[in-house]
């Protein structure tokens, strides 16, 4: 990882997942969360992938942060893969939550945050979800300009995931999980 401060280099913070993944429900809104980031860090733009111009819960922080928010609709995987590997912050979807982006872009080397939503417990990078709006931005703020404790957790906790994600690891879960019936036929 860069040992400056990524903000200053006007990166992006990359989030995606289908469209309705985002789609506020009550005081969940990713889009107001990612607001408060960005008012926060001014020299950060967004890019969201999946959502679309007809989803209307992107239109009032598209409105405030101009061209600054990017919206795109669906790309290749490669395409999705640059942007991941060159994004400053990847945040998680929400409320409704992947599963398997955040993990992947923990063990991808990523710098990532996200915030509890409907449900979350998939993985160990779940660890580095936050409780509420203001914690979440305190957390990514950490993270991009690259605090030493924030770091520190990160990699810890992508050390956990991947070693939890290991195949050697899932297949001895699996082959233990036989062996004492605990597997529905």
């Amino acid at each position: 990882f860069p040992s400056h401060d990524i903000a200053a280099d006007g990166q992006y913070i990359l989030t995606g997942g289908a469209a309705y993944k985002f789609k506020p429900i009550g005081s969940m809104s990713l889009p107001f969360a990612l607001g408060r980031l960005l008012a926060a860090a001014p020299a950060l733009n967004l890019k969201a992938i999946g959502p679309g111009g007809g989803d209307w819960w992107w239109w009032p922080l598209r409105l405030r942060f101009g061209k600054r928010v990017e919206l795109v609709k669906a790309v290749p995987k490669d395409q999705y893969r640059q942007y991941l590997m060159g994004c400053a912050l990847y945040v998680d979807s929400y409320p409704w939550l992947g599963g398997t982006a955040f993990p992947e872009a923990l063990m991808s080397g990523c710098r990532v945050a996200g915030l509890h939503g409907v449900a979350w417990g998939y993985s160990h990078a779940d660890v580095m979800r936050s409780d509420d709006v203001a914690s979440f931005v305190r957390d990514a703020l950490a993270l991009v300009n690259g605090e030493p404790s924030a770091l520190a957790r990160l990699d810890a906790e992508r050390e956990r995931c991947i070693r939890y994600h290991d195949p050697a690891q899932v297949r001895a879960r699996m082959d233990q999980a036989l062996d004492h019936g605990e597997c529905v036929s």
